[in-house]
């Protein structure tokens, strides 16, 4: 475990109410600024160990949660979840807009619902900086009392994540991000988690190994549940450690 480490997992285990376990007594330490991508097929708990950063497996009831999730000396599988989202941001498959308020009102959409209040120098201010941020500031600022409806699926996804980031969140959740977009839409988010990691950690579940080996500094490879290896992304790809590592690798990069 290392100094620089922002999250460090020790034994963490999340078992569903049918006794299966979706993650099984996973422990590695995370590096704070980096795009860790990770990998497994379908069913290999992806997905369940990403929520487990922000307890969204918590929607579901009767989960039992085991172990820790150790960030700014605090067990994250033990902290308030309200304040722990504030601190997490969750990036969805596909983009999450609230379609009866308009652009502006989007990207401060968690100041309400966390009953925030801000004068209207600071909404004006959080908006703009976070447009900018994602790169939509030029394409929406002359129609911030719209709809997102209008926008394209990529803009929607980079509103979603400006609005994540008025937030000030330190850890950024990505589950696929570039789903069903053409490939214009996938350089321009892949450019964003680049630009990203420079003041934020992010996790993130690749659309697929290429995906992982463009914008990943480590990988974690899951298999039934079951952490097989956490390694920096080039040492994985060129020379996994173990077997199964290999093997899935050599199927996905084809």
């Amino acid at each position: 475990m290392t100094d620089n480490s922002t999250i460090i997992l020790k034994n963490v285990t999340i078992t569903y109410p049918n006794g299966v376990e979706g993650i099984k007594n996973i422990s590695f330490a995370l590096p704070k600024n980096t795009v860790t991508s990770i990998i497994g097929a379908s069913g290999s708990g992806k997905t369940t160990l990403l929520r487990s950063f922000n307890l969204l497996h918590e929607l579901y009831p009767n989960i039992k949660k085991e172990g820790e999730i150790n960030w700014n000396g605090k067990n994250q599988l033990e902290m308030n979840i309200l304040d722990l989202r504030k601190k997490v941001g969750m990036i969805f498959q596909d983009p999450i807009s609230f379609p009866h308020v308009n652009i502006f009102d989007n990207v401060i959409f968690g100041y309400a619902l966390n009953g925030i209040k801000l004068t209207k120098q600071q909404k004006q201010e959080v908006v703009e900086k976070n447009l900018v941020e994602v790169g939509l500031w030029d394409e929406v600022c002359d129609m911030l009392n719209k709809k997102p409806t209008i926008l394209t699926r990529n803009q929607q996804q980079r509103l979603g994540i400006a609005r994540t980031l008025a937030m000030n969140p330190e850890i950024i959740l990505m589950d696929n991000p570039v789903n069903l977009m053409d490939n214009q839409g996938v350089v321009v988010i892949e450019d964003l988690i680049h630009r990203l990691k420079l003041n934020h950690t992010i996790l993130l579940i690749p659309k697929n190994i290429n995906e992982a080996a463009r914008v990943s500094d480590y990988m974690v490879y899951l298999e039934k549940g079951e952490l097989i290896e956490f390694r920096p992304t080039n040492d994985m790809l060129v020379n996994p450690k173990d077997p199964r590592t290999e093997l899935f690798i050599i199927r996905n990069n084809q």
